[in-house]
């Protein structure tokens, strides 16, 4: 399962020097005052040795790259500052329970678009809204709850298969309300609970489907006027 934590970012792409000094400030004030520990991620070992951009994070914090980093030995809770990070990374960053707090300076908006607006990032140069989970049309909003709410994760088969025939559902039955943005599925999983690398699978599988690719499963099992049963449940939830 996905842990929460604070999360902020600096929306500025890509960010630069002005960005790493903001960010190395931020990073140890929430050390200091959370008493946590300083975790610093670049790209790679180069970025962090001298006359690199990262120099000066080599004082006093915990410097990781994006290969180094793992979710173990981990003995203290961590504040972690994550400089041009892309979406895997965020992903290994959300999994640990020991990360109280992370700051992103990112090198492009892609990058972490389904990141902030999954764990609500702020934005602490005060440019853009706090990140929010996408609203969907409330009828992919239900057929998306029948699969967070049955099922953690599509790690057996049977699982998967039911994805699959969410979104062929969907997809079959077309218009405005059963339409649907990879980003914000993504994102709508990744907040509802599932990791990281689990809403990716069921982007992969949206984005197949969308794609008109021929899923192997076996059979059918939702009933055949599930989208109906959608739409009433939609309906309820609107007039809430």
């Amino acid at each position: 399962m996905s842990r929460q934590y604070d999360a902020f970012y600096f929306h500025r792409f890509p960010g630069g020097d002005e960005e790493i000094k903001a960010g190395r400030s931020w990073l140890d004030r929430e050390a200091a005052v959370r008493r946590l520990l300083p975790v610093a991620i670049g790209p790679t070992r180069s970025h962090f040795e001298r006359g690199g951009p990262l120099t000066a994070f080599t004082n006093k914090v915990r410097c990781e790259t994006v290969k180094s980093f793992t979710t173990s030995d981990k003995s203290r809770d961590m504040a972690i500052l994550a400089v041009w990070p892309d979406k895997t990374l965020l992903g290994r960053i959300d999994t640990p329970t020991r990360v109280k707090v992370v700051c992103v300076i990112p090198a492009a908006e892609a990058d972490i678009r389904v990141w902030r607006d999954a764990r609500g990032a702020v934005d602490l140069l005060g440019l853009a809204p706090p990140g929010q989970v996408p609203t969907l049309h409330p009828v992919v909003e239900a057929a998306l709850h029948t699969l967070v709410d049955l099922y953690s994760s599509l790690i057996h088969p049977s699982d998967k298969e039911r994805a699959i025939e969410i979104f062929e559902a969907l997809e079959r039955e077309g218009g405005e309300d059963c339409s649907w943005v990879s980003d914000d599925v993504e994102a709508w999983i990744w907040a509802h609970g599932w990791s990281a690398s689990e809403a990716e699978d069921v982007r992969e599988i949206a984005d197949g489907v969308k794609a008109g690719r021929r899923f192997r499963h076996h059979g059918r099992v939702l009933r055949e006027d599930i989208v109906d049963l959608w739409r009433g449940e939609a309906e309820g939830m609107t007039t809430e």
